[in-house]
């Protein structure tokens, strides 16, 4: 199965960025909750493969075409 990657290189730095920020504040219990744990972890995930789940069936990019990877 091919990964389609449709974000960008701005988008991917956001997210993980956001991602990683709310990873600390978890583990720290900052904010006490194992669901911001869980989205965190999936947000620095996606943003990792270039891919977002959420993007594929609204058929969205933030992917110049001509962006090489």
């Amino acid at each position: 199965m091919k990964i389609i990657k449709n974000m960008s290189r701005i988008d991917r730095s956001v997210r993980f960025s956001i991602g990683l920020i709310l990873f600390i504040l978890s583990l720290t219990d900052v904010i006490a909750s194992n669901i911001v744990l869980a989205f965190s972890v999936l947000i620095m995930a996606s943003s990792s493969i270039g891919s977002c789940p959420v993007y594929l069936p609204l058929n969205f990019s933030t992917k110049p075409s001509e962006q090489a990877d």
